[in-house]
């Protein structure tokens, strides 16, 4: 039987896309599970669980530095503070510090309904901080205007095999359509 998919993974293609149609790096870091828990007896020491994921995607493109959470969600939802894992607020932390004109430390939050994506939407990690809370109104308010959230789709060639494929991306060149101010 095959691993069940985490809902996040839906949204990993699409921010891909978006930075590398821009020309931009993307890096996702690998997602680490359990290792063996020592028997006993067993030293403890770095065998019983393996090092926190900082967060789910790197992206560098010419501005700066993308650094990027995804939560997802089925249907429209309040954002909060508490999705956040420890591992990940201490890498937000620490980022958040780094001297960089364009240094983005965003939360990303994704709404699908039968596991198609619908909207992407973010937050970023100093104003979810001090509000904790991003209420389901604001949310729906943010979304209700035209082009807000909006997931594009083209279709692409591949240049040797001629084979046609729909990718989807978000317009990161107006990333103000996209991130939830106060």
């Amino acid at each position: 039987m095959g691993k069940k998919q985490r809902v996040e993974s839906l949204s990993y293609p699409i921010i891909k896309h978006s930075i590398e149609r821009l020309g931009g790096w993307y890096y996702k870091p690998p997602d680490t599970g359990f290792v063996k828990k020592p028997e006993e007896g067993e030293e403890k020491e770095g065998n019983r669980f393996s090092p926190p994921r900082p967060l789910d995607i790197i992206g560098c493109l010419k501005e700066g530095v993308l650094l990027i959470e995804m939560k997802g969600f089925r249907g429209v939802c309040g954002l909060s503070y508490k999705h956040l894992r420890p591992s990940q607020v201490i890498t937000y932390e620490k980022t958040s510090k780094l001297p960089n004109a364009f240094y983005c430390n965003l939360i990303g939050y994704f709404f699908f309904e039968a596991k198609t994506l619908k909207k992407i939407v973010f937050v970023d990690y100093e104003h979810l901080k001090k509000v904790n809370l991003i209420r389901k109104s604001l949310v729906d308010a943010f979304l209700s205007i035209p082009g807000n959230g909006q997931v594009f789709g083209e279709t692409i060639e591949d240049p040797e095999t001629k084979k046609k494929s729909r990718k989807y991306f978000i317009d990161l060149d107006n990333l103000e359509n996209y991130i939830i101010q106060p």
